[in-house]
């Protein structure tokens, strides 16, 4: 019998230098820093996953959840 596929749990690393964020970053409002929280974060993912985020705005819409 087939065994089903195991989730992939790795551990992925990025570089996250704070000064940068704060410095790219003061000009956006909590809703607007959120979402661009969730595109980085699902970049990061998408990036060792698959290559990178889609080129789909309706997709990128639902990680932001706006």
């Amino acid at each position: 019998m087939e065994q089903p596929e195991k989730p992939d749990f790795r551990v992925i690393e990025y570089p996250f230098h704070l000064g940068d964020l704060v410095g790219g970053t003061t000009n956006l409002d909590d809703s607007q820093f959120c979402a661009y929280m969730r595109i980085l974060i699902a970049n990061i993912n998408a990036q060792a996953k698959n290559g990178g985020l889609p080129d789909n705005e309706a997709v990128l819409r639902s990680y932001t959840r706006m």
